[in-house]
């Protein structure tokens, strides 16, 4: 197996020592240390410490008992310090020190063994801490690697998002000439003015596209500035849906804004807050039916405000819920297939939200439509002077 290192701590060295050699008769990769105290268990911990900011120790037996720093306490040292305290510590007690066994587990000792030791239950503890520790040595790898990735995918998004950015904007310069400068173009016949303007169209689309990488990107990373004021927020949602009224207007889908004038203000970033409203309207636009009804309401609601936007469109079914606000994740259903997009709305929704200060939820019936909710902080009143 792999080169394990266990430490014994106890300051009766004979029976550390008698320890020693039960261990290593039971398996013989172990490499057992012994420390006569818990200053010199604190120091060797710190020697085998290398720069990765972890111990080699596996594992540890403290014997409950010791004169200066005792057992529980030399406990609390090494599970309080970031760099140790993911290594298991088994107390060693005589049967008068079992009262003490309560303070060990709440110092964060995992398990214990009594002397004098019998061989079969040490065996026995030993390897099931050392094997959960395998485990969690196992995770943290498994999770530093995954950071790695993500971080370097988040570079490459960005650096890619921005070189496509440089030639779409000159594209779309040059479509906006030829539709509006006509001295300097010449004229179009009416074929090549619809082709133009579907290209602006489609060329609208992959720019919204590229946006919503380069916010993700600047979201992951941090680099984002929020300025947070006091907002009206029911004529914002007004200026939203009058901006977004032509996509309603062609599904003839009614709006329908249910939100009391008297709501308090919220504090949020106004741009920020436009994005997260937009892009949940123009969800629900996307997903209803031809003549449905979306329903945006609002109220205080824990000290919060909750803002719900209804629809009656197709729904998401259960399991789809739990991944709704994923990144790139699209539900699997006939009308996704339909709407464009690469899955970025609503993880946009909700990091821009949680940025904010609140909460993105959904609840959702296939067949009978979603409701997508977000909160946000009240803004705090004035104190009376």
């Amino acid at each position: 197996g792999e080169f394990v290192e266990v430490l014994i701590v106890d300051d009766f060295l004979d029976s550390a020592i008698i320890t020693q050699a039960s261990l290593i008769a039971m398996d013989s990769d172990l490499t057992v240390h012994t420390a006569e105290s818990a200053a010199e268990a604190l120091q060797h911990l710190n020697v085998d410490h290398r720069e990765s900011g972890t111990s080699d120790t596996d594992l540890i037996l403290m014997d409950i008992d010791m004169p200066e720093i005792d057992g529980v306490e030399a406990c609390q040292i090494i599970k309080g310090d970031e760099r140790f305290k993911d290594i298991p510590i088994i107390m060693v007690t005589s049967f008068d020190d079992i009262g003490y066994l309560k303070d060990a587990f709440a110092a964060g000792a995992m398990d214990y063994v009594t002397k004098p030791i019998n061989d079969i239950e040490l065996d026995a503890r030993v390897r099931s801490a050392l094997s959960l520790k395998a485990e969690s040595d196992a995770r943290k790898v498994a999770y530093k690697k995954l950071e790695a990735e993500s971080l370097a995918k988040t570079q490459i998004l960005s650096t890619v998002s921005h070189e496509l950015r440089t030639p779409l904007t000159s594209i779309m310069g040059y479509i906006d000439m030829l539709v509006t400068r006509r001295e300097v173009v010449g004229s179009l016949t009416p074929r090549e003015e619809e082709y133009l303007q579907f290209v602006s169209e489609e060329s609208h689309r992959l720019k919204a596209l590229i946006d919503d990488l380069l916010d993700v990107t600047k979201l992951e990373a941090g680099k984002f500035k929020l300025i947070p004021t006091e907002i009206e927020v029911k004529p914002l949602i007004e200026q939203v849906i009058f901006s977004l009224q032509n996509q309603a207007d062609e599904k003839r889908i009614s709006v329908k804004l249910k939100v009391p004038s008297t709501l308090p203000k919220a504090t949020a970033d106004r741009l920020r807050l436009s994005q997260v409203v937009t892009n949940l309207l123009s969800n629900a636009l996307n997903y209803s039916d031809h003549g449905a009804t979306v329903t945006i309401t609002g109220r205080v609601c824990d000290g919060f405000l909750q803002f719900n936007v209804a629809d009656t469109g197709t729904g998401i079914s259960d399991a789809d819920q739990e991944n709704v606000f994923s990144k790139f994740f699209r539900a699997d259903n006939s009308s996704t297939r339909i709407v464009p997009g690469i899955g970025l709305g609503l993880f946009i929704t909700k990091l821009l939200v949680e940025a904010l200060g609140g909460r993105t939820s959904v609840k959702s019936k296939l067949g009978k439509g979603s409701t997508f909710s977000f909160t946000l902080p009240l803004a705090l009143p004035e104190p009376i002077q």
